[in-house]
């Protein structure tokens, strides 16, 4: 029996044998499933394949309120990953993007290409991916991925700004309109858009104290004060 190096993707090392090749297992630290292939990649080597697993809570995009990130100095990897998912972005001046895996000769994983493409188009994401480029906060910001670029010294004020505005916004409105985008990010069905958005006013929303609410700060010239519902 020869014996094996198994290595999970947080960092996570342990023993196995030749005969564990094709056989699942769970890493023991972070509880990653993956299997051991059958190929060897050197003579005493083999990595671990990690399997998808079925996803043990919603996705960040389901939330019903506006999500935030604020970007200082490196986002790689995971972070990039996070940061797609987001709603909103503001970056300091300083801060650079990459996605450094083909560096490496791998995918990125996470979910990152399919929402790097819907927010930048198919050429630059190919550019971004092949390549693994630190892209600076500016060129993010002019491609439309993040929304604010701000003096590093200023993000705080920005992000509490940021996180003031959103947490203005009306709570039930917000939860029916990001399902209603994510299900056409491009845009493209606007039929389907328009009566999904019909649908959710005339069931509810215009039923709501929310509603009567912004009607009212309106009249009166003030900021509403939207409560949820």
């Amino acid at each position: 029996m020869m014996p094996i190096s198994v290595v999970c993707r947080c960092g996570a090392r342990f023993k196995a044998t030749d005969e564990s090749a094709g056989r699942e297992g769970r890493c023991r630290k972070c509880g990653a499933l993956f299997v051991v292939p059958d190929h060897e990649l050197t003579s005493s080597l083999r990595i671990q394949v990690p399997k998808p697993a079925e996803p043990e809570s919603p996705p960040i995009e389901a939330s019903p309120r506006p999500t935030l990130a604020v970007v200082q100095g490196a986002c790689v990897g995971g972070g990039m990953a996070l940061l797609l998912a987001l709603d909103l972005r503001i970056a300091a001046g300083d801060a650079h993007f990459s996605m450094m895996e083909m560096r490496y000769a791998f995918l990125p994983d996470l979910g990152h290409i399919p929402r790097l493409q819907r927010e930048v188009g198919m050429a630059r994401a190919k550019e971004m991916l092949f390549f693994a480029d630190r892209v600076p906060a500016a060129t993010m910001e002019r491609w439309g991925v993040v929304n604010e670029v701000v003096p590093r010294a200023g993000l705080d004020e920005a992000a509490a700004r940021w996180t003031a505005r959103c947490a203005a916004t009306p709570p039930l409105a917000i939860a029916h309109l990001k399902p209603l985008m994510l299900a056409d990010p491009a845009g493209a069905d606007v039929t389907e858009g328009q009566r999904s958005a019909l649908e959710a006013n005339l069931r509810l929303l215009l039923h709501t104290r929310d509603f009567r609410e912004g009607l009212a700060a309106q009249a009166e010239r003030r900021a509403p004060n939207f409560a949820g519902e």
